[in-house]
């Protein structure tokens, strides 16, 4: 069901992290360089920080750019029934992305257990979301479904976790 019945695509990554520890602050940058045989992937960089405020206190942060070929099956892959066809497109454009989270979280511990909370955020920016498109929305018959980019897309969100631990027991909400 693949497209003239073989397609090739190949991607090779290399990938670098280091790590800088102070007292209370650790930095940890990282890169990766790929090869997409096509699609011109850049260089993707990270940047983590976490940093101890007063031993029971942890802030964090990141950054971290994103890069996403399209898959053989989101280019070349044709499958048609009676219900619905679903159809690849060779000309999709590869998705590129930004990413930024900040939390912070404490810890306190009582004579036999430890209370942790974390409140965290998270944006996402995404340029050529790859997704798919009904363009037989309105006709007869079954759904006709391509894969398109389909522009900008962000994401956002704030994640509250707290949790109780003791020797035995350990409780998350």
């Amino acid at each position: 069901r693949i497209e003239n019945g073989e397609q090739l695509l190949g991607d090779y990554a290399l990938f670098g992290s280091l790590q800088i520890k102070s007292r209370n602050l650790l930095i940890k940058p990282a890169i990766r360089y790929a090869y997409n045989t096509k699609y011109d992937a850049p260089v993707t960089p990270a940047l983590n920080l976490k940093y101890k405020l007063l031993n029971q206190v942890t802030i964090r942060a990141s950054y971290a750019r994103g890069f996403r070929a399209p898959s053989l099956k989101e280019l070349y892959f044709n499958f048609d029934d009676v219900n619905h066809s679903l159809f690849g497109n060779p000309e999709l454009k590869a998705e590129e992305s930004n990413n930024y989270t900040l939390s912070i979280g404490r810890k306190h511990l009582f004579e036999k257990f430890l209370l942790e909370g974390e409140f965290s955020a998270f944006y996402n920016d995404i340029q050529n979301q790859i997704n798919f498109a009904n363009i037989n929305q309105f006709g007869g018959g079954g759904d006709t479904l391509v894969y398109l980019n389909i522009g900008e897309f962000q994401t956002k969100g704030l994640t509250a976790r707290v949790g109780l631990r003791s020797e035995r027991i350990k409780l998350n909400f």
